[in-house]
């Protein structure tokens, strides 16, 4: 089996480089070829001149690529179509990785025969998180990078389980061949998000099995700028985009008034004000405040759709 590992990475070369590290340091059996890509989308830093001087080290099996289209699909896309394996593996620039990863992936989809594997991602907290960012880690999407689907490998049901993330998935090539890589129109203002959703949905729409296996195991660290309260409503703004754009191409017909959907605007204004009640109790205000601006984010999307 021959496992490609595919990094985006964009002004990452210091946590880059520890990913490097890690990769080198991977326990893998007998049997399994890697071969690893890091794909540049247009980083400032040092970040060519470090994966360069790591290429000796991996015995040649390391490839430094450049993708100048800005967005992380495009960046994973180029990866896909300069790896070489059988097995696509995808994971992130600045996460610390279980020295079994690549073995225990290439386990579940030897015993599975699966199309895809997700794995667990845990987070890695500074000294300084808060507590409630601790006790709440699901409520707090966009700031804790977290797939935790238990200690029980299975089948991954989408009516019971959420859907694998980015930062530790893999997928056969074949099945990517036939069912297309990442979007890359899921771009909204400066960021890209959701590619890896709407591609496990697409997998999914078209009866492809994945699996889910707590033993393919990653920790992503926490960057607590993300908390601050500009950059939750970005996040989540972009959030609503995303799922105005896929609930736009279900072709369901809603009441709208000006091209938005009725129930949005009226979750809109039930939104604020349980904000504004709940200033006070800061889990239950930060919780509306992220659905107030992710339909923030919805009204925008269906609004340029409007226009157009």
């Amino acid at each position: 089996m021959i496992i490609s590992v595919v990094i985006a990475t964009y002004n990452r070369s210091a946590s880059l480089k520890q990913v490097l590290d890690q990769l080198l340091e991977q326990e893998v059996p007998p049997g399994i070829t890697l071969d690893f890509l890091v794909v540049d989308n247009n980083s400032k830093d040092n970040t060519r001149q470090i994966v360069e001087s790591y290429i000796p080290l991996f015995s040649r099996r390391l490839r430094y690529l450049f993708e100048g289209r800005q967005g992380k699909p495009f960046a994973l896309n180029l990866g896909i179509k300069e790896s070489r394996g059988e097995i696509v593996a995808f994971t992130d620039d600045d996460v610390n990785l279980d020295k079994k990863w690549l073995a225990n992936l290439a386990e579940c989809f030897k015993k599975t025969s699966c199309d895809g594997v997700g794995g667990k991602v845990l987070p890695i907290y500074p000294d300084n998180t808060p507590q409630w960012l601790k006790d709440y880690p699901h409520q707090a999407a966009g700031i804790v990078v977290i797939y935790d689907g238990g200690q029980e490998s299975r089948r991954l049901n989408p009516s019971s389980m959420d859907l694998f993330i980015g930062a530790n998935f893999a997928f056969r090539r074949s099945v990517l061949e036939e069912c297309g890589s990442f979007r890359t129109d899921l771009i909204f203002g400066k960021v890209a998000l959701g590619e890896d959703l709407e591609l496990i949905e697409r997998l999914l729409a078209k009866n492809k099995i994945l699996y889910y296996s707590s033993d393919v195991l990653i920790w992503h660290p926490v960057d607590l700028q993300r908390a601050r309260l500009n950059r939750v409503a970005q996040w989540h703004i972009a959030l609503g985009m995303f799922a105005a754009r896929m609930e736009s191409e279900t072709n369901e017909k809603f009441a709208c008034m000006f091209g938005v959907p009725r129930y949005i605007l009226k979750g809109l204004l039930k939104e604020l004000f349980l904000m504004i009640v709940s200033i006070f109790n800061w889990i239950v205000f930060f919780k509306h405040y992220r659905s107030f601006y992710r339909l923030i984010g919805m009204v925008k999307e269906y609004r340029r759709q409007y226009a157009k």
